[in-house]
């Protein structure tokens, strides 16, 4: 049984095309224990839209990673890793929380106090070796589609 709850948790595309809840990528995930995840599986849930925004986002950009955020944390709804430069220094890095038909704003407005722990979550990827252990980070909330869109995504 895990110690401490995790603060993100990687969601592959793979996994996520066969897992219709959290529940389902953690029992998925190797290092979560069978037993955590009925526990763990309500902290990690997709709501509205969320589980689209990610498959529309790795379905059209290889090189990212997407995190689901724990929601129980306030550290956004995910965290976005740009995997494209080799070292973990130079990736990029996007915290986001979506917001229902709002409008893009970068740097935490909009968001309340959902960011409130944003770069714990980051430092969690950078105690893992996916990002720098300096690892500088952009807020963005607003409506799926804005987001996407920033990150580069063309919808239909």
């Amino acid at each position: 049984m895990f110690r401490f709850p995790p603060l993100v948790l990687r969601v592959p595309l793979p996994i996520l095309r066969r897992a219709r809840s959290a529940s389902g990528i953690l029992a998925a995930t190797p290092h979560i224990h069978p037993r955590d995840v009925s526990v763990l599986g309500p902290v990690f849930e997709f709501k509205n839209d969320e589980r689209e925004f990610v498959l529309d986002l790795l379905q059209r950009r290889s090189n990212y990673w997407v995190f689901r955020s724990n929601q129980q944390r306030f550290c956004g709804d995910f965290v976005v890793v740009d995997m494209s430069a080799t070292t973990p220094e130079r990736r990029r890095v996007f915290v986001i929380d979506l917001k229902f038909r709002a409008p893009l704003r970068l740097g935490g407005g909009g968001a309340g106090v959902q960011f409130r722990n944003a770069a714990r979550a980051v430092a969690e990827l950078a105690g893992h070796g996916v990002v720098g252990p300096d690892a500088s980070f952009q807020l963005v909330s607003g409506a799926r589609e804005e987001v996407l869109a920033h990150l580069g995504v063309v919808t239909a």
